[in-house]
């Protein structure tokens, strides 16, 4: 699938390539403009504050981080102002950063999670005016998965859910079962589905609370099942992989996305990140075979299949 580039100025679409394979950029790209162009005001107030932390030294990957977090705790965990202001500076301390961060700054990003989610995934390009632009190692990563041709996807350990909602854009004929072990992330992804309806359809989606040992979709014979940077926190990782080859079908494929130290350029990979090599030991002495690997960013990508 070739994934084609967009300009967007003044809310028009100039695209470089025309192919019917680019209708799904086209939703995506009206879907983005409609957060836009509804919000006018708020998304210049973003464009303020997000060159009011850089002046002060908030690098393009600490904003992400602090965007995503602030994201969590705000809208999932509903944390309170106060909560939420103490961690903000005790992190920007460890940086030696001040900034006056204000209620204000808090609810305007709240009030646009869907743009930001968008961003953070890498589809929007991340200044302003925030248009589309799907980043190299997304691109990879969605070649990889051939979603136009699947029928049956499971993703574990969803998150906030964009990547869900991504491949739905892309084919809505698919019909996901996305898995998280917090009600809380579950919960939100069935508002931000439900508020949003012109693009995402809520009987494509079935929602599951997994648990530290099992995904709770036996016997779904999934046609793939992605895990996107979460394998490092299963508590029960051989349990967990009992499991999910009882979840797709006979020739399904897993998919295994993990940000590794080996590759971590900027010292910001998860305390509990876990090697390349113990990454593909802990599959392959339980049961599955290596089809492909590959380097996504600083992220390594490996396909697998159930050994017959």
């Amino acid at each position: 699938m070739t994934l084609i580039l967009f300009m967007i100025f003044s809310g028009q679409i100039i695209c470089q390539d025309n192919t019917d394979e680019n209708d799904w950029i086209n939703i995506l790209t009206n879907y983005r403009n409609q957060l836009v162009e509804n919000n006018l005001n708020e998304v210049s107030r973003l464009k303020i504050l997000f060159e009011n932390w850089k002046a002060v030294g908030i690098s393009a990957d600490e904003r992400e981080r602090l965007t995503l977090n602030l994201i969590k705790y705000g809208k999932i965990d509903e944390y309170s102002f106060e909560e939420l202001k103490k961690n903000f500076n005790k992190h920007l301390a460890s940086l030696k950063i001040e900034i006056n961060f204000k209620q204000d700054d808090l609810d305007l990003i709240l009030r646009n999670v869907e743009l930001l989610n968008l961003v953070l995934l890498g589809v929007l390009d991340a200044e302003y005016p925030f248009p589309v632009d799907i980043s190299d190692n997304l691109k990879l990563e969605l070649s990889a998965y051939e979603i136009d041709k699947l029928k049956k996807v499971g993703e574990i350990g969803s998150g906030f859910g964009q990547f869900s909602l991504l491949m739905h854009l892309i084919n809505p004929d698919i019909k996901q079962y996305v898995n998280e072990i917090d009600e809380s992330f579950l919960n939100y992804q069935k508002k931000l589905i439900a508020a949003n309806i012109k693009y995402f359809d809520l009987n494509s989606f079935t929602f599951v609370e997994g648990n530290k040992k099992s995904t709770n979709l036996e016997g779904q014979e999934l046609d793939i099942l992605l895990i996107r940077n979460s394998f490092h926190h299963f508590s029960k990782k051989k349990k967990m992989i009992a499991s999910i080859k009882k979840s797709i079908k006979r020739d399904g494929k897993i998919f295994v996305l993990e940000s590794v130290p080996e590759l971590d350029a900027n010292n910001n990979v998860c305390s509990k990140a876990i090697s390349k090599n113990k990454l593909r030991k802990f599959w392959l002495e339980n049961g599955l075979k290596l089809i492909k690997e590959t380097l996504i960013g600083e992220q390594l990508l490996i396909e697998l299949m159930v050994v017959d």
